[in-house]
Formats: C-alpha cells, sequence, structure tokens
C-alpha cells in the first residue's frame, strides 16, 4: 500500500496559506462549543487547531473525531503519538471510529451541540453530502469549513454549492485557495440535506467515478503513445 505523506510526516493536510485563514476566522470568534473534524488523517489538523486554542485562550473547547480510521495502516495509534508530540493528551478527544454515515445516526437521538465543523473526509459526492449532514447541528454563529472546494474535487464543490444555493442562512466568510468558510447565520427552516440531496449525490457519484477511470485511461494510453514515439 502506497503511504499517503501525512502518514509519515504527521503534518496537516491544509497548506499554510488555508491554515492562516482558519485560524484568522477562529480568532476572531473564540468559539467555546464542541469542535467536528470529519477525517483527520494523521491528526495534523487537529493538532495545530488545540495548540492554537491553548496558546490563543489558553485552553482548547471539546473536540469530536469522526473518521473510520482505515486511512492508512495504524492510522489511530499515529492520531496518538502526534497528539502526544504536541503535549496533547488523546484520552481528552472523542473518537467515533466509524463512517460519518453511521456516527451521525448513533447521535441522531441525543446530538451535540457543534460551533465549528471542519469537513475533510472522503470527497466523493455521496461522503461529502453525508458529511454535511452534520451542520443540522451547527449552532447559529458556527462556522462551517470545506476543505478541497474546487472543481478539481467535484464532490466537495457541488455538494457546497448546492448547501449555498438552498441554504442562505450559510454565509461565505472566506475562501482562500481550496478552503471554504462558511458561518451558519440562524437556524434552518428545514433540513440541510434531505432525501431528495442523498438520491441526487448517489446518482451523480457513478458518473464522477466513470469520467475519472475513462480520464485515468486516456492519460495511460497518451503515456504509452508517447513511449512507443520515443517522446
Amino acid at each position: 500500500m502506497k503511504m499517503r505523506q501525512c502518514a509519515t510526516t504527521w503534518e496537516s493536510e491544509i497548506p499554510e496559506v488555508e491554515m492562516k485563514s482558519l485560524l484568522a476566522a477562529l480568532r476572531q470568534r473564540e468559539l467555546k462549543g464542541k469542535h467536528l473534524e470529519i477525517g483527520t488523517a494523521a491528526g495534523g489538523t487537529l493538532c495545530r487547531l488545540i495548540r492554537f486554542y491553548e496558546e490563543e485562550f489558553g485552553q482548547s473547547p471539546p473536540f469530536l473525531v469522526v473518521d473510520p480510521l482505515k486511512y492508512f495502516p495504524h492510522q489511530f495509534e499515529t492520531v496518538c503519538q502526534n497528539l502526544e508530540k504536541h503535549d496533547i493528551d488523546p484520552r481528552e478527544i472523542e473518537f467515533l471510529k466509524s463512517s460519518s454515515k453511521d456516527a451521525f445516526s448513533s447521535l441522531a437521538n441525543h446530538p451535540p451541540e457543534l460551533d465549528f465543523i471542519l469537513v475533510d473526509g472522503n470527497h466523493k459526492i455521496r461522503y461529502v453530502t453525508e458529511d454535511l449532514r452534520w451542520v443540522r447541528f451547527l449552532r447559529p454563529g458556527g462556522l462551517l469549513c470545506l476543505h478541497d472546494y474546487t472543481p478539481r474535487f467535484p464532490g466537495v464543490y457541488l455538494s457546497g454549492k448546492r448547501l449555498l444555493r438552498k441554504h442562505p442562512n450559510y454565509e461565505v466568510v472566506s475562501q482562500v485557495e481550496s478552503l471554504l468558510i462558511l458561518r451558519k447565520s440562524r437556524e434552518s427552516s428545514r433540513p440541510e440535506i434531505s432525501a431528495i440531496d442523498r438520491l441526487w449525490a448517489a446518482c451523480l457519484g457513478p458518473w464522477f467515478q466513470l469520467k475519472a477511470s475513462l480520464a485515468k485511461r486516456l492519460r495511460k494510453s497518451k503515456g504509452q503513445d508517447s513511449v512507443k514515439s520515443g517522446l
């Protein structure tokens, strides 16, 4: 298995210029309620956020991490080691080792009150749409962040655009490169993600997968042609 870079460097997968925009938005608000990270990789972003709060405000809000923790071998152990490296006790973090969909269902009867959500898990459209169900638990004034919000990742991009189009109570705070930060200005009049939205995502998913497969085959074919022609 090819290891992701974050598995060996333990760094955040959010580039520094985007991270600075995120920290600036958090600095302006000092959100004290529970923070949710969907998709933690090696815990690099998690460490940065917790250390930021501790250094800036003296203490960190509670963090909930939702991730199957099967992204690379020994992922959970790596995350815990990364936290300890930054003088953070892993036992202070609430980990839900499951898919976003299953975790959401398990908490539906006792929903958490969230002040912050970072969506940076599986970028396929059906998974991003499931991740966005969590904004139902986001309190007014809270922030929703979508990483890799760019046409290069249509699952993230189209899901985010659909949310903004249907729910004007989500306002754009900033977009720096591929990090989109939204603020929930007030409660939504209806669930942000409906059964129709989930069906929409389920129908588009195979189409995007087919496009990606065809593009990969085309690149491979062009590469073989270049080798044959001596280029």
